[in-house]
């Protein structure tokens, strides 16, 4: 779905077995939906989506991005149970805004960012 921009909005109780969600090479997406899941996986665009507010989400992997030089994580009140995050393949990737703040984040994994270089604070594993 490459003119893909915009997904549909759902509500707490309108996909209640929904738990996983992976958008694949939508390079026009440019916003997520807030939609209560467990785990995100953002595969393959030009930009990366705007993540909205994911009060369930405990798991956030992005991978192939390979022109993205930067981009901002949400606030951590907007991912409030986030565990895991994982950052693959981007070839460009520089620069992560807001890493420090997701102080839920017990694993974080990057891998494939050879121009990033971020300090990793004792609470991280990588």
């Amino acid at each position: 779905m490459y003119g893909l921009e915009e997904l549909f909005e759902a509500s707490e109780g309108d996909c209640p077995c929904l738990r996983k969600v992976c958008i694949s090479r939508c390079p026009d997406l440019k916003r997520l939906p807030c939609t209560p899941v467990k785990e995100l996986v953002l595969h393959c665009g030009y930009q990366l989506p705007d993540i909205p507010e994911l009060a369930s989400l405990v798991s956030l992997k992005i991978e192939g991005f390979h022109g993205v030089k930067s981009f901002t994580l949400p606030a951590a009140a907007a991912l409030p149970v986030l565990r895991k995050l994982e950052i693959r393949s981007c070839k460009e990737l520089s620069s992560v805004d807001g890493l420090s703040a997701l102080t839920s984040v017990h694993r974080l994994k990057m891998t494939g960012c050879p121009k990033l270089a971020l300090p990793i604070t004792d609470r991280l594993t990588t």
